[in-house]
């Protein structure tokens, strides 16, 4: 995201597509898609899926 190859408003992968293409278990996707909300990276539109958020990333 930071380097700017997901833009803002970008649909991101489902959760299985996730897993498929990183080889990671259901449960390292599941946590990672969770932190990702949590800190408004993402987010959900009900029956459309995950975007990225958009917001700037602030560097410290």
């Amino acid at each position: 995201m930071k380097s700017g190859e997901f833009q803002p408003g970008r649909k991101v992968p489902s959760q299985t597509e996730l897993e498929e293409v990183t080889g990671l278990s259901r449960n390292t996707v599941k946590k990672a898609l969770d932190v990702l909300k949590a800190e408004g990276l993402l987010i959900t539109a009900p029956g459309r899926g995950l975007f990225l958020a958009e917001r700037p990333i602030i560097e410290s």
